[in-house]
């Protein structure tokens, strides 16, 4: 899908010397190609913002040539900034009262930074659950990474995360159960994937929560990815429920522990 450079944002322009497809948004406009309009609350420390743009604007990039997609970086203000960090959120990405007005089709939220195991005593907390709940009702499709997946599954489904013995880390081995599901659809049957924690959220909590189900295995018993299935609960109100897609096995993570840098907190 070409990405449609619609504001000043500097990813753009390094995602095209890098020979990324970007459109101005006055060629966008002269072509018939379906626009799909992707947020993206970037919640990353501030050395990090940039990269973590062209991480994933140049996933979208490469994802499929028959759409436009239109990327609208937000941020949540709670978050502590810089003044460096600061005016560059003011000059390049947009309010999040303008995306809740203006709407999207999908959803990315990246990670954060956390101060301690708490994740309710962070200060992105209370905003991303409001973030999250608007997009549960308004939102065809949200992709979670990294740490909000931990912050989800615990406002959304009563999961907390669990401390590990020692830090997952490293390269392992994940294998595709679910070949039908378009998430994993073209991906290898086998396939490595880093990861990089202190926590986890295992197969036995995701058992509770409704329509999930196993679709790919490794060699760590945490999941990997997951998805959400549409239900319906008490209310009759249609909600989403996450159903895991790659797991790893025991020997993966016996092998993985202890061997990161101290820090407790990811």
């Amino acid at each position: 899908m070409p990405l449609v450079a619609h504001n000043e944002l500097p990813a753009f322009e390094r995602l095209k010397q890098e020979g990324v497809t970007v459109l101005s948004a006055e060629r966008a406009s002269s072509q018939e190609i379906r626009e799909l309009h992707i947020g993206l609350l970037n919640m990353m420390p501030d050395a990090a913002l940039a990269a973590t743009e062209r991480q994933f604007l140049r996933l979208l990039g490469e994802a499929n040539p028959i759409a436009q997609f239109w990327v609208h970086p937000f941020t949540l203000p709670e978050l502590p900034r810089s003044p460096e960090a600061a005016a560059y959120l003011e000059r390049y990405y947009e309010p999040l009262e303008r995306i809740m007005a203006e709407g999207l089709d999908a959803l990315i939220i990246t990670g954060a930074n956390v101060t301690g195991h708490d994740l309710s005593k962070e200060a992105f907390w209370t905003p991303l659950i409001k973030v999250i709940d608007w997009a549960w009702d308004n939102v065809t499709s949200t992709l979670c990474s990294c740490l909000t997946t931990h912050a989800l599954l615990q406002f959304r489904h009563g999961q907390v995360r669990v401390p590990q013995a020692g830090k997952v880390w490293g390269v392992f081995e994940h294998r595709v159960v679910d070949q039908e599901h378009p998430l994993v659809g073209d991906v290898n049957t086998r396939f490595d994937v880093p990861h990089s924690r202190w926590n986890d959220v295992g197969r036995a909590q995701a058992k509770p929560i409704p329509s999930s189900q196993e679709t790919s295995t490794t060699r760590l018993p945490g999941a990997n990815a997951a998805r959400s299935s549409p239900v319906t609960n008490i209310s009759g109100r249609s909600v989403r429920c996450s159903t895991q897609l790659t797991t790893m096995s025991w020997s993966a993570r016996k092998a993985a522990m202890g061997t990161g840098p101290p820090s407790r907190r990811a």
